[in-house]
């Protein structure tokens, strides 16, 4: 009996991350495996970003604890076992991983990580999360946020409705970033539930999950203009577009991103394709200008030699010619040649010197 043919769905990963301004990074990420296509066939795709308590104890190492943990446990998700209890387990086993860790080193209770999960399958967007991370859905050119911020800030919101407090008493409170939901708690009692209905997805959406250290240092204006490109390209202009700011209290910066169903890059017009080039390799090229020019340099070398060569040659007969014939002035009939010369010769006498050209002091 032949396997059924595995589909699975186009998803396109992306990723970046930075340090910022501070010392450590207690950011991390991951993603599922890709490649293993019957895995993916009943557990689709995972992507991951956990943030570290940089105020608590061991941000680093509890934000990978949670990240590792959430995945390996992740992986073992039997063939028939739903994905949203899945992802519940993982989280609450990601929590129990991180408190272990912090007793081991004698910090417990004061260690502590954000974590946010997504997962897309068969067209369907399943996530959770705990703490101030952030899911968020880019569709069409519009960004949506599909996570809670587990903070103070909402209990301070909530009196405000009430009229408990003023609203600019609320968004200036000291405490209002404090969280209240996180892993390292001793239960998480409240989180993104993986239960609430997944999400039918569009082709061409991306889906986001960014720690703070994004979307709380550039707007979400930005974070839209970047999302334009594919998922990788996406993930490093933010990232970039972030740290250049140079923000003095810039806090890690992760961003990891699931594109689905992305369209093609589309192909250049064929005005603006460049004609095709004979095959060479990189390195022939340079060689072989280099040999059309010396054998330009050399013909072109001759060409002058020979027209140098041809107008010297005419010269030279000329004054060849001359030579034998003799000048006008010069020449001597043949008579004159043959009649012996019968004169006597003159003796030559020398005439004084003008004294008017004679030196000072001699006398001719």
């Amino acid at each position: 009996m032949m396997k059924p043919e595995l589909k699975v769905q186009s998803v396109t990963p992306g990723n970046a991350q930075h340090v910022g301004a501070r010392s450590e990074q207690q950011d991390s990420f991951g993603f599922s495996d890709f490649d293993d296509l019957e895995f993916v066939s009943h557990a689709g795709v995972l992507a991951i970003v956990a943030d570290g308590m940089g105020g608590m104890a061991m941000g680093r190492e509890s934000s990978a604890t949670a990240v590792q943990t959430f995945l390996s446990n992740y992986a073992e998700k039997e063939t028939d076992e739903k994905i949203a209890p899945a992802l519940d387990h993982c989280l609450h086993a990601a929590n129990r991983a991180v408190n272990r860790k912090a007793a081991e080193a004698g910090v417990e209770g004061e260690a502590g990580t954000t974590l946010v999960a997504v997962v897309i399958h068969n067209g369907l967007l399943y996530r959770i999360g705990a703490g101030d991370s952030r899911i968020y859905l880019y569709r069409d050119g519009s960004l949506r946020q599909l996570t809670t911020d587990y903070n103070y800030g909402r209990v301070l919101d909530r009196m405000v409705e009430k009229g408990e407090m003023s609203l600019a008493e609320a968004e200036s409170h000291p405490s209002r970033a404090a969280l209240t939901s996180y892993l390292g708690k001793t239960e998480v009692d409240e989180y993104d539930l993986p239960s609430d209905p997944p999400l039918k997805l569009e082709p061409g959406d991306k889906v986001l999950l960014a720690s703070d250290g994004l979307f709380g240092f550039i707007a979400e204006e930005e974070i839209i203009r970047h999302l334009a490109k594919d998922p990788q390209h996406a993930a490093e202009a933010m990232v970039h577009a972030t740290i250049d700011q140079q923000k003095p209290y810039q806090d890690n910066v992760t961003v990891a991103i699931l594109g689905y169903e992305l369209a093609p890059p589309t192909p250049l017009a064929d005005t603006q394709l460049r004609k095709k080039e004979p095959p060479m390799t990189v390195a022939e090229k340079p060689g072989k200008k280099k040999a059309s020019r010396f054998i330009f340099k050399a013909a072109l070398f001759l060409i002058v030699l020979a027209v140098l060569a041809f107008w010297g040659g005419r010269h030279f007969a000329n004054l060849q010619d001359k030579t034998d014939n003799g000048t006008p002035t010069e020449k001597i009939s043949e008579k004159q040649m043959d009649k012996p010369d019968t004169k006597p010769q003159e003796k030559s006498v020398d005439k004084p010197q003008d004294n008017k050209n004679a030196p000072s002091g001699i006398k001719p």
